[in-house]
């Protein structure tokens, strides 16, 4: 894992960075090892907040909760644009069984044990979370994984329901919502 500074954007104190974790985005060690080593990175050598908001889409979902259980100091606030909760709902999709190589569900729910947010929701109380989810999403259904987050998490999750809204988009306006009032909250992150 290595950081280019031309990744790096940073203006009036505010830097944006993203890290592509590839297969393990799903939750896996190497997928939290890096997510926490470019935050890391970030908060010791740029004039930045000690801690960092996340931005989490759809298997990300699974790494930003595991930043939020597993070094709470470092992250503000999560936003997530159509986060897996749950992984055992996951697990029907072919690129959570590649990414933890099994197609097996039961060696899969030992393999995750202590890595799954739905098994873990009292870790992430107190943390801030901005979601937006499609009603219509059938990659990721919304009562599987950001309702059923916003039920066992609380009121800390705000949650935008996009009526008929997919797995996926180009369209901004999808998150917009969530996104503006994330920064709102947050405004101390914005110069």
């Amino acid at each position: 894992f290595y950081i280019h500074q031309r990744d790096i954007a940073l203006q009036n104190g505010c830097a944006f960075a993203a890290v592509t974790n590839g297969p393990d985005t799903w939750g896996l060690d190497d997928g939290l090892y890096n997510t926490n080593l470019l935050t890391t990175y970030l908060i010791e050598n740029y004039n930045v907040k000690p801690t960092v908001g996340i931005w989490a889409t759809s298997a990300g979902g699974v790494l930003a909760n595991r930043m939020v259980a597993e070094y709470p100091e470092k992250v503000a606030f999560v936003i997530g644009t159509f986060p897996v909760f749950d992984l055992v709902s996951g697990f029907a999709l072919n690129s959570c069984k590649e990414a933890w190589k099994t197609k097996d569900l039961e060696e899969f729910k030992r393999k995750i044990v202590h890595k799954n947010p739905a098994d873990y929701p009292q870790k992430l109380v107190g943390h801030k979370y901005y979601i937006a989810h499609g009603t219509a999403d059938a990659a990721v259904p919304i009562c599987e994984h950001s309702e059923k987050m916003q039920h066992l998490v609380g009121n800390n999750v705000y949650l935008e329901k996009i009526k008929n809204g997919i797995h996926g988009t180009l369209d901004d306006s999808y998150y917009a919502q969530a996104v503006k009032k994330a920064f709102a909250d947050h405004a101390d992150y914005l110069i």
